[in-house]
C-alpha cells in the first residue's frame, strides 16, 4: 500500500496491491504529460551541500530541459508524476523510504 498526500492541491494518492488506484477516493489511471523534452518539467533532488558541489558539472544535461525544479520532499514531485502534471524526477543519494509510497501506487498503476 501507498499514499501520498499533497496538501497544497488537497489531493490524496492512494495505492493498494492488486486493487488499484484513487486520486481523492476516486480511481484513477496514469496520465502522460505532453510536450518534447524542450518544453517539459524535472524535479531534481539531492542530498546535502557537499553532494551538490560535486555533482554540479554533472548537472549539464538539464540545460535541455524546459524547467528544473527542486522541492523540499521527494514524496511530492512523485506525487506530481504520478498525476501526470510533471515529466519527471532525479533523485541521487535520497533515502529509499522516501519512494516507498510512490513505488506502491506506481507499480500498481503500472507506471515505470
Amino acid at each position: 500500500m501507498g499514499v501520498i498526500s499533497l496538501p497544497p492541491s488537497r489531493e490524496l494518492i492512494t495505492g493498494v496491491k492488486l486493487r488499484g488506484t484513487s486520486r481523492n477516493g476516486r480511481p484513477f489511471s496514469a496520465i502522460e504529460p505532453p510536450g518534447d523534452l524542450s518544453e517539459v518539467a524535472i524535479a531534481v533532488e539531492l542530498d546535502g551541500g557537499p553532494v551538490r558541489l560535486k555533482l554540479k558539472n554533472s548537472l549539464d544535461w538539464t540545460g535541455s530541459l524546459g524547467q528544473v525544479y527542486s522541492f523540499v520532499s521527494a514524496a511530492y514531485p512523485l506525487g506530481q508524476v504520478l498525476l501526470g502534471r510533471l515529466h519527471g524526477a532525479v533523485y541521487h543519494e535520497i533515502d529509499i523510504v522516501h519512494f516507498a509510497a510512490a513505488a506502491a501506487i506506481a507499480y500498481e498503476m503500472g507506471v515505470k
